[in-house]
Parts: C-alpha cells; structure tokens; sequence
C-alpha cells in the first residue's frame, strides 16, 4: 500500500511583488522616512532653542552690565551722600 502525501501551498498575503524582502524593502523605507522626518524636525526645534539660548544669554549679558552699572552708580551716590551728609554735618556745627 502506498503512502499519499498532499502538499499545500501557503498563500501569499501582499502578493509576490511585496512578499518576502521586498516587504520588509517596503517597511524599512517607510521607517526610513519616518525616522527621517523626525530628525529634521528634531533639528530645526534645536535650531529655534539654540537661537533662544543666545538670545536668553545676550539679555542676561545686557541686564548684568545694567545691573552692574547700577551697583556703581548707587555706589558712586552712596559716596556722595555720605560725603554731603559729613559736610551737612560740619556745616550745622559752625
């Protein structure tokens, strides 16, 4: 007695021009693409923080130099009261 033996073909999902490597061809672009607009997208968000930054940092430059000049000023003030209510003072004396 023979022994039958029945083979089956296992259909193909995406059809043969997708099927196989150029499924995961298709998949691997795809992904490529996605990858490559999130990392322009990334770096044009780091370009605009990047410019923030120096923009920030600038301004903080002027207002120390402001705030600088301000301490000096009061300082030079401070001196000049001090040296006018010494003389207020002498004056008063006489």
């Amino acid at each position: 007695m023979r022994d039958i033996v029945i083979f089956y073909q296992t259909p193909v999902l995406f059809g043969t021009s997708l099927s196989g490597s150029g499924l995961v061809g298709a998949v691997s672009a795809a992904s490529s693409l996605v990858f490559g607009v999130y990392a322009a997208v990334s770096g044009a968000l780091s370009l605009v923080f990047g410019v923030y930054a120096a923009v920030s940092s600038a301004s903080s430059l002027v207002f120390g130099v402001y705030a600088a000049v301000s301490s000096a000023s009061s300082l030079v003030f401070g001196v000049y009261a001090a040296a006018s209510g010494a003389s207020s003072q002498m004056i008063s004396g006489f």
